[in-house]
């Protein structure tokens, strides 16, 4: 807490019991207290006031070698709800971590945009699935949901112009092309490449 308020100091707690049940739902992950010593991936969270809301932050980090791997946030909260941002922050952290777990990502989760959130990390692995079918129809799909979920997370219409390219849809490719350069400021450079 990082707001000087003390009253916010419950809000640290709220978050951490939703996002450890949000992990724990997934059966994906393992969870143990930090203070356990056996944690392989720690989540920290911090709060900051901004006005009459909220900013919640988070960073995932290797315990052993306290290497941040992914920074999710902020993510604002109104102070007098700060519930609704705290799920939103779960998302993100349970897309996050999925994607970084996830072979079939390798090291791409953290060469894209914002992480997903969890909704939209299965819709993708959905299209990836398809795509690696060399099912593009189907993948295209798929990518569109991922992104119509989450639409702060830019790689789903990166990769569905990209299927769109395969099944030979050179003018949807670049009606998404020119959505995407509108949104350059928003993309990695993996992305933008």
């Amino acid at each position: 807490n990082n707001t000087g308020v003390p009253t916010v100091d419950q809000v640290g707690p709220m978050a951490a019991d939703w996002i450890t049940r949000g992990l724990a739902e997934t059966g994906l992950f393992d969870v143990v207290q930090d203070s356990a010593g056996r944690a392989g991936t720690v989540v920290r969270g911090t709060i900051y006031r901004r006005g009459d809301s909220l900013q919640l932050v988070a960073q995932i980090s290797d315990a052993q070698s306290g290497r941040v791997l992914r920074s999710v946030g902020p993510v604002g909260a109104a102070a007098s709800d700060p519930l609704t941002g705290i799920e939103v922050l779960r998302g993100r952290i349970v897309g996050s971590l999925a994607t970084l777990i996830d072979p079939g990502f390798g090291g791409l989760a953290v060469l894209t945009s914002q992480p997903p959130s969890f909704e939209a990390y299965r819709a993708l692995v959905d299209a990836r699935d398809a795509a690696n079918r060399f099912d593009h129809t189907t993948a295209v799909a798929h990518y569109l949901r991922a992104a119509a979920m989450d639409s702060s997370y830019m790689y789903p219409m990166v990769a569905a112009v990209d299927s769109y390219y395969r099944l030979g849809q050179c003018d949807v490719v670049d009606s998404l092309a020119a959505v995407l350069r509108e949104r350059r400021d928003r993309l990695t450079p993996y992305e933008a490449y």
